[in-house]
């Protein structure tokens, strides 16, 4: 019972921050200098920006507490996703997402967000072994 509780409430904040109002990205996580929309690393279908070379390949070492960094800020990455983490299928509608961690999946149906849900490490970790190409 209280596991269910727990889910729940998890769910809840991970579905709230899914709607909170997104800034967008102008600074480098890194530096804190003005982005050069050139500079960019796509990973786990998320597009992050960065003043330079140096601080994508710093990024790429280490995404973690880039994603924290934005997430603290309220700043959502631009979304390069192509397909549902979850079944493969292509995600045209943006309406079914959520939030986990500095990032913004997208989902073809409720029924794989609610999966998503239940293990998001596991499924943006498979984000990974089909990265987003470029647009």
């Amino acid at each position: 019972m209280i596991q269910k509780i727990l889910f729940t409430a998890a769910a809840l904040l991970v579905a709230a921050s899914a709607y909170a109002a997104d800034k967008p990205q102008t600074l480098c996580p890194i530096l804190d200098k003005p982005v050069d929309k050139t500079k960019f690393v796509d990973v786990q279908g998320q597009r992050v920006y960065f003043c330079c070379g140096n601080c994508a390949a710093k990024f790429k070492k280490d995404p973690e507490p880039v994603f924290a960094k934005l997430a603290k800020e309220g700043i959502v990455p631009a979304n390069v996703q192509k397909s549902d983490p979850i079944c493969g299928m292509k995600v045209n509608d943006k309406s079914v997402k959520a939030d986990w961690k500095g990032r913004r999946l997208l989902f073809c149906s409720d029924q794989c967000k609610e999966t998503f849900l239940k293990d998001p490490a596991k499924h943006v970790a498979a984000l990974d072994e089909k990265p987003a190409g470029k647009s």
